[in-house]
């Protein structure tokens, strides 16, 4: 089980790569670092090569990039001469001692190993020989370790700060979703009793803006009703008055748009121009604010905080 989680963690943590880091501190870390960094960028460039005629060059990249990976690991120890020697020699002195062998390494090796320029040409499926290679190959570069013990450091840090933001964002998107209510009256239609000239669309009602007013004629009984266009769990009604509305407002919900029960009455004026009416999670699906006497309606926004 702690193998298991080590393995999971370690793109996060990155402990295996600071293990093999320490090997490339010696007198020969430069040259090593180069050469790993080079094996990297020739697999880089042959995983972008991904058509069928590619494949042969792909091949020969994956080729030099397995040949400088063992270059740097002998470089490490010293045991590398200049120039580069062949990669079947490089196979014979370095590969038989390194630990952990990956599935299919014999079968790996011996495309590998090969010295003929025109190997690759003459197979005649380079596609699946890319296939076998690939776990070969991405064992020897993991083991290559490019990067100085310092960069590793500041690669861990900032992965953990990146990990820790993501669960905390993703945390936060679930408290948004599951949790916290939302405006289910956002963009759902809406309709007044009459709309005054000069007054906003009713869609306005329901923007999100605040910015514009939708008003009634002065009339007996003018009101606002919102459609949730679902049967809502209710936890808050706002209503985002104007100076010149009427008082007194009354708060009313529905689950039919014929039956409505009230649920608030407000008779003093609203210096905020907020009405908060806490609702407990009261289900309905219509929700109206209506003025019982004659007057005029003058609503900036109404939003019904909920749960579908």
């Amino acid at each position: 089980m702690a193998g298991l989680a080590r393995r999971l963690g370690e793109p996060l943590w990155l402990g295996l790569a600071l293990e093999r880091a320490r090997a490339f501190d010696g007198p020969h870390a430069s040259r090593a670092r180069s050469l790993a960094a080079a094996a990297r960028r020739r697999a880089a460039a042959a995983r972008s090569l991904t058509s069928d005629e590619q494949d042969v060059a792909a091949l020969r990249l994956c080729h030099e990039a397995a040949a400088l990976a063992l270059a740097a690991l002998a470089a490490t120890r010293g045991e590398l001469d200049d120039p580069l020697p062949k990669a079947s020699a490089l196979w014979a002195a370095v590969a038989a001692d390194l630990p952990g062998r990956p599935p299919g390494f014999d079968a790996a090796q011996a495309l590998l190993a090969t010295d003929d320029l025109l190997a690759f040409d003459a197979l005649p499926d380079p596609r699946r020989a890319r296939l076998t290679i690939a776990p070969t190959l991405g064992w020897l570069l993991a083991l290559a370790e490019p990067r100085t013990r310092r960069q590793l450091v500041l690669a861990r840090v900032a992965r953990l700060l990146g990990f820790v933001a993501t669960v905390a964002g993703l945390s936060w998107l679930a408290l948004w979703l599951l949790v916290f209510p939302a405006n289910e009256a956002r963009y759902k239609p809406a309709v007044l009793s009459s709309l005054a000239r000069g007054s906003a669309p009713t869609e306005a009602l329901t923007d999100g803006a605040r910015e514009r007013a939708c008003s009634t004629d002065r009339q007996q009984q003018p009101w606002a009703r919102v459609d949730l266009l679902n049967h809502v769990a209710i936890d808050s009604v706002r209503v985002h008055v104007r100076s010149d509305t009427s008082l007194p407002l009354v708060l009313e919900v529905s689950d039919d748009d014929r039956r409505f029960r009230e649920v608030s009455v407000r008779h003093e004026p609203i210096p905020t121009e907020r009405w908060r009416v806490a609702l407990g999670k009261q289900r309905a699906r219509f929700v109206r604010v209506r003025h019982p006497g004659e007057g005029a309606l003058s609503l900036s926004e109404l939003e019904v905080w909920g749960w579908r």
